[in-house]
């Protein structure tokens, strides 16, 4: 099972509150241990403190990284396949690297799946969708996809505590 979570609005939230950030990172672990996987839709995951990108790359089984800097690119630098025949020194293919990620050109991403190494790769294209406006697109998304896949934090709490009480040991 996969759960999407976007978290976008509730980044500066869960930034500025420890106590509902350490829930958060608790419950990243909870569903992480029931196998159900987790993507995370983020634009800035350097807004965060680094203990918690830390813990979200942990609890991840993929990341995908349209454009970014700082701990995630690190990250994904590490799992990059170097080129036998590319003699720099790692200092510099890691400059290189971090230059690269805070330029990509739109569509470009760096994709890693744990236990596999990044590869760079680009998104399909969406033919139809230049020049939509974004209201008509929030709106379609709103009637035909937020209905049946979208839940309130009252419902996900209620379904959590559901799903613990018959699988965790008190």
């Amino acid at each position: 099972m996969a759960l999407i979570a976007y978290i976008e609005e509730a980044l500066h939230l869960l930034a500025q509150d420890p106590a509902l950030l350490a829930r958060f990172i608790d419950q990243l672990r909870l569903l992480r241990s029931a196998r159900v996987a987790l993507w995370f839709s983020v634009q800035k995951l350097e807004s965060f403190p680094k203990s918690a990108v830390d813990e979200m790359i942990e609890n991840a089984g993929w990341v995908v990284s349209f454009r970014g800097a700082g701990s995630l690119v690190s990250t994904i630098y590490e799992h990059l396949l170097v080129d036998p025949t590319d003699m720099r020194p790692d200092s510099e293919r890691r400059r290189a690297f971090e230059r690269e990620m805070e330029a990509l050109p739109r569509q470009e991403l760096v994709m890693w799946k744990k236990a596999a190494p990044a590869i760079r790769a680009r998104t399909l294209e969406a033919p139809g969708l230049d020049g939509v406006p974004l209201e008509e697109l929030v709106a379609q998304f709103d009637a035909e996809l937020a209905p049946r896949s979208t839940i309130s934090l009252i419902e996900a709490d209620r379904i959590l505590a559901s799903w613990r009480a018959a699988h965790v040991p008190s």
